[in-house]
């Protein structure tokens, strides 16, 4: 995944709380799903390449190895497949979430997980979708 801050911008405060509640209680299945989309606000989209695979840990890599059998063995989901998806809520959990994960967490596996998701279509009316997701996420 990758953060798409154009709902709202990173406010330091903000992701230093989400920091500090998420090393305390970790992921909560159903309390941190993310609204994502395979395009940016531009319409652009960006492949898993192997430069970016090279540096990721090897518990990333599983996780998404995983992850990519599951997409390619549904013929809805393939399309998915060898894609980054752009995060494109406002709540800034990717970047409050993934240094801690890379800092304390590195190497334990339980801490590399695939998060709940919502897949959006942006294209042709990028600018409601930001409207819709700033009022989900206030």
């Amino acid at each position: 995944m990758m953060p798409l801050p154009v709902v709202r911008p990173y406010l330091k405060n903000d992701v230093s709380q989400l920091a500090t509640h998420f090393m305390i209680d970790g992921y909560m299945e159903g309390n941190g799903f993310f609204y994502v989309a395979l395009e940016d606000n531009h319409g652009h989209t960006n492949e898993v390449i192997p430069s970016v695979v090279a540096k990721w840990s090897s518990e990333w890599k599983e996780v998404n190895d995983k992850f990519e059998k599951k997409l390619l063995a549904d013929d809805d989901l393939k399309m998915f497949s060898n894609k980054m998806f752009m995060v494109w809520d406002g709540n800034h959990r990717l970047q409050a979430w993934m240094p801690i994960i890379e800092q304390f967490h590195t190497h334990d596996i339980n801490w590399h997980f695939c998060v709940e998701g919502v897949i959006l279509d942006p294209r042709g009316d990028v600018p409601s979708v930001i409207a819709v997701l700033h009022e989900v996420n206030w």
